[in-house]
């Protein structure tokens, strides 16, 4: 049986798939339509072989190409306190891991400032993503 904050973390990535699907078909992402694919759950290889599981990933491939151009992961963080820079640091190693070019932070509350100024000095993306409303907001690019 899934425990309740499993179940509840699985349908908040299917919300920030689902908004980040709809952003992309609506050209409001900034990366094109039809040569980027989205994935949630899926693992990838390390270069020591091991794999990481990632939320959400965005891969973009260069038209006539099979080899992927550019991999955008977003980590989908649907918790009763905010977010902390633990998550970031998280994030941020995935990233190095994956050699990953942009990583993204869905989360469901605000973040503390701590969060937000090591968000932007990292360069990842932040996006204010309520479960109970539509009220999505980016914090971060």
């Amino acid at each position: 049986m899934i425990s309740l904050s499993l179940r509840r973390g699985v349908e908040y990535e299917k919300r920030v798939c689902r908004y980040l699907k709809r952003q992309l078909r609506l050209g409001r992402l900034p990366l094109p339509y039809l040569y980027t694919t989205i994935h949630r759950q899926k693992n990838y290889p390390t270069i020591c072989g091991t794999k990481v599981n990632v939320d959400v990933a965005l891969e973009t491939f260069r038209p006539d190409s099979a080899q992927r151009s550019l991999l955008t992961i977003v980590e989908c963080k649907c918790l009763r306190r905010g977010a902390s820079t633990l998550h970031v640091n998280d994030l941020i190693t995935k990233m190095r891991l994956l050699n990953a070019h942009k990583g993204i932070m869905a989360v469901n509350m605000y973040p503390m400032e701590g969060v937000m100024a090591q968000a932007r000095y990292y360069g990842i993306g932040v996006v204010l993503i309520p479960v109970d409303s539509e009220n999505v907001k980016w914090l971060a690019e």
